[in-house]
């Protein structure tokens, strides 16, 4: 099984990973890890997070305040949001399929 991020999805990595960064050196290093083990462990049981939409799963974060938000199709997983979860709601309606 394969992943891939929306442009979206990719642009709010690099801006959590700048901001974790500025706070501490190394901090944003360890956000990035800890987001590749939520994919990892997505990748291992992709129907394992509730749905927030039609298609749409949730998976949080176990050490930072963020979410994944993902769609399982085919194989593969397409993250479409990477939110900080003290966010606006509505935020996210665009990004649920």
């Amino acid at each position: 099984m394969d992943y891939k991020f929306s442009p979206e999805a990719s642009q709010e990595l690099h801006d959590a990973y700048l901001w974790y960064e500025e706070q501490y050196p190394g901090l944003g290093q360890n956000f990035v890890q800890e987001i590749k083990s939520s994919i990892q462990t997505i990748l291992k049981f992709p129907t394992g997070w509730p749905m927030v939409g039609k298609y749409t799963r949730r998976c949080l974060l176990l050490k930072y305040p963020y979410l994944l938000l993902y769609t399982y199709e085919d194989e593969e997983i397409y993250i479409t949001c990477i939110g900080h979860q003290h966010r606006d709601p509505n935020f996210y309606n665009t990004k649920i399929k």
